[in-house]
C-alpha cells in the first residue's frame, strides 16, 4: 500500500464522517462500518436493511446493504491506493455487486469514501491493469467515484438484478489462487510500499528504512555473525494494546493502560535474509512487564524469549523460506496471535 501523505495541512476531504470523540477505537474496518452507519442515520436511511451483524469484526465476510453484497475495502486517510482481497471474486457467485472503498484516520477517527465500483467497473479495471502483489490487487483511489452518494443511489434505486457479479477472468484468477493459497503476508511486498489488508486493518504501519529505525538509547541495529551490522531493508509497526482483558492488536482505550510497539523487520542479504521480531513499550524506555513473551514458530522449529526486567523482546530468526507464525502471550491470558503467517523467501532482496 502506498505511503501516507505527512503533511498536517492537509484538509479533512469533503464528505468524510467525523465519528464522535468518545466513539472507541478500532480496526479500520470496525470504524468504516460504524461512520457507514452513522451516514445512513443522517441521511435518515438507517431503516435499510444493513448486515450481518458480525460484519464489523470479520474482513471476509462481505457487508449487506438494502440485500446488495458489497465488499469494503478500507486504506488510510491520505493514501492514493487501496489493496483489494479477491477471495469472493474467484467465483460469481460468491462475488460481491459492489466494491465500496473507506479512507480511515484511526487516531482521529475520520472516515472518507471516496466510491464505489460496480462488479463489472471492477473486474475490468483489474483485468486491464489492476497491479496484483501478494495475493492482492491494487487500485489507485482516484479509480473510485461518487462517494457514498454513488452507493446510496445504487442500494436505493436500482433493482437487485441490475447489479450482476462478475469473476475475475481466469488467467488473473488462477494467478491469484496460487497466490491466496499460502494464505500468508508476503513480506516482500513491504519492498514495494504495500502492506498486507490484513495488517493495515490493525494499525500496521510501514516505517521508512532511516538511521532513526532504531530509537537512541535503546537498541542498535542488528549485527550479523561476521561482526558486520545486517542491513535493515524493510520495518512493519504494530501497535499491541495491554488492557485488562487481555492483549490485542490496536491502541489501547484507558488512560491507565498501555500500548506496545511490535517491530516486524526485513533484514540481511538475499540467500541469507531473515526476519527479526521486537517488542518495546511505545513510552521510549520503559520497562515490560515480567513474564510477557514472544514466540515465532515455523513448521520445523519454535523459538521464543521472555522479558525479565528488560525494555524490549528481541527475536531473529534463522532465514527460512517456510511461513513463521507469531504470538505473544502475558501469564495465563490468551496468546495474541498475528493473523496470518508472514513469508519471508531466502532471496527475497539484493
Amino acid at each position: 500500500m502506498s505511503e501516507p501523505i505527512n503533511d498536517p495541512l492537509l484538509p479533512i476531504p469533503e464528505g468524510a464522517v467525523l465519528l464522535p470523540e468518545d466513539h472507541p477505537p478500532g480496526a479500520a474496518r470496525e470504524l468504516a462500518i460504524a461512520a457507514l452507519r452513522q451516514a445512513l442515520a443522517e441521511r435518515q436511511l438507517q431503516a435499510l436493511p444493513f448486515g450481518p451483524s458480525e460484519v464489523a469484526k470479520d474482513p471476509d465476510r462481505l457487508l449487506m446493504l438494502n440485500d446488495f453484497a458489497i465488499q469494503l475495502v478500507c486504506t488510510g486517510l491520505f493514501h492514493s491506493e487501496v489493496s483489494v482481497d479477491p477471495g469472493p471474486w474467484l467465483k460469481e457467485a460468491t462475488a460481491p455487486q459492489l466494491l465500496l472503498a473507506a479512507a480511515v484516520d484511526l487516531d482521529d477517527l475520520v472516515v472518507s469514501f471516496p466510491g464505489v465500483l460496480t462488479a463489472s467497473e471492477f473486474v475490468a479495471g483489474a483485468a486491464a491493469n489492476g497491479a496484483t502483489e501478494g495475493g492482492t490487487i491494487t487500485l489507485p483511489l482516484d479509480r473510485f467515484q461518487g462517494g457514498l452518494d454513488r452507493l446510496l443511489t445504487a442500494v436505493e434505486l436500482m433493482e437487485l438484478n441490475a447489479i450482476p457479479r462478475r469473476a475475475l477472468p481466469p488467467p488473473l484468477a488462477d494467478r491469484l489462487k496460487a497466490s491466496l493459497s499460502s494464505g500468508v503476508v508476503a513480506v516482500l511486498d513491504w519492498l514495494r510500499g504495500r502492506i498486507d489488508d490484513t495488517l493495515s486493518a490493525v494499525g500496521a504501519e510501514l516505517q521508512p528504512v532511516t538511521a532513526g529505525a532504531f530509537r537512541s538509547g535503546e537498541s542498535a541495529p542488528p549485527v550479523a555473525k561476521e561482526g558486520v551490522a545486517a542491513p535493515l531493508v524493510a520495518m512493519v509497526v504494530l501497535p499491541v494494546a495491554m488492557e485488562r482483558q487481555g492483549l490485542r492488536l490496536g491502541r489501547t482505550v484507558g488512560r491507565y493502560e498501555e500500548t506496545l510497539r511490535l517491530e516486524v523487520m526485513a533484514m540481511g542479504r538475499a540467500s541469507s535474509c531473515y526476519l527479526r521480531f521486537r517488542l518495546l513499550s511505545d513510552l521510549p524506555g520503559s520497562l515490560l512487564p515480567d513474564g510477557l513473551r514472544l514466540v515465532a514458530s515455523t513448521a520445523d522449529q519454535t523459538f521464543s524469549v521472555t522479558s525479565q526486567t528488560t525494555t524490549s523482546l528481541d527475536l531473529p530468526l534463522p532465514p527460512t523460506a517456510q511461513p513463521v507464525e507469531l504470538a505473544i502471550s502475558l501469564g495465563d491470558q490468551p496468546p495474541l496471535k498475528l493473523p496470518k503467517p508472514l513469508l519471508l523467501s531466502p532471496d527475497a532482496f539484493p
